[in-house]
């Protein structure tokens, strides 16, 4: 893209937010729960027909001195019931606000923290901690979350990783590798505006992304094995939300009012820009919001703007 094609836009020009309230009144609330419902039966069907090992609990039940031991040790306890180790006693860190407990086992040391100024603990350093375990002494295996069950309950998993793969094959909520674009190169802030003469019928994006998607990756580029059942495309309502939702977790959030649409810049949202100007006739505008420059172009520069920032095989 040259410099000279952009135009600069004003505050009042910009793609206009939506409001909480228009949220609220766009969204189609039985379309929103036909989809949790969906996520439960894959979670409760496929954790069983997988036999993946779960634990859940409250995810806010730090409360004083201790509680983090008793939430690392029953987790460990509940999906890793063979793991003998060592545990020592659990610490305030005042200078940090943190409750701290650790473990050993043949001579390695594994940190566990939360904040101690909240009830909520702190899922993401202790994930990395329980993965630590898992690749040193059960290789081939790790723990993950589920997208499930949307709650303040945390639900954590342990599992073989080729039976997550399989189980997310057919529509289990979790991310595993695959679940995530590589290669893909677009600059942060710029967004698509897709204009359509009419928006596609329900369950017609879903359909036309996966196409696409299918198409590109037998052009050569490199894109995520996507099926029906890994990838939904949800739209919320004439003025809310498209979510494009990967693995049961939404990859994408862009803005909708009536037929146009602000696609965001994840890879993802990129690629739905790109299915509504392939497949439904769009008009795409880019607009980068953090210069406040746009930039008009035709159907075909688009598409090829898009492929040409994807990497082949």
């Amino acid at each position: 893209m040259t410099e000279d094609t952009w135009i600069s836009y004003s505050e009042e020009e910009r793609f206009p937010e939506l409001t909480y309230e228009e949220t609220m009144s766009g969204t189609d609330f039985d379309r929103v729960h036909e989809f949790d419902e969906k996520q439960a039966r894959l979670f409760h069907g496929l954790l069983e027909k997988y036999r993946i090992r779960d634990y859940g609990f409250d995810s806010e039940t730090i409360d004083k001195l201790g509680d983090l031991t008793v939430v690392i040790r029953s987790v460990l306890d509940s999906l890793v019931p063979g793991l003998d180790y060592h545990a020592y006693p659990e610490v305030l860190n005042t200078e940090r606000n943190l409750y701290e407990f650790a473990i050993s086992k043949q001579g390695e040391k594994f940190h566990f923290s939360t904040s101690s100024l909240s009830d909520y603990i702190y899922i993401d350093h202790n994930l990395k901690e329980l993965n630590r375990i898992a690749g040193k002494f059960y290789p081939g295996f790790s723990f993950k979350i589920p997208h499930f069950p949307g709650d303040q309950t945390l639900v954590i998993l342990f599992a073989e990783n080729k039976t997550y793969e399989q189980a997310v094959n057919e529509g289990f909520p979790c991310y595993v590798p695959t679940s995530f674009w590589t290669n893909f190169h677009w600059e942060k802030g710029i967004y698509t505006i897709v204009n359509l003469p009419q928006f596609p019928e329900e369950n017609a994006m879903d359909l036309a992304y996966l196409n696409y998607l299918d198409s590109l990756r037998q052009k050569g580029f490199i894109v995520p094995p996507m099926n029906r059942n890994r990838l939904t495309v949800i739209d919320r309502g004439d003025n809310g939300l498209i979510h494009v939702v990967v693995d049961g977790g939404s990859q994408s959030l862009n803005l909708r009012r009536a037929n146009k649409i602000q696609c965001d810049y994840s890879p993802w949202g990129v690629l739905l820009a790109y299915t509504l100007v392939k497949g439904f006739a769009g008009i795409p505008q880019l607009d980068d919001v953090f210069n406040k420059k746009r930039k008009y172009l035709d159907a075909s520069t688009f598409l090829q703007l898009v492929e040409d920032s994807m990497e082949k095989e």
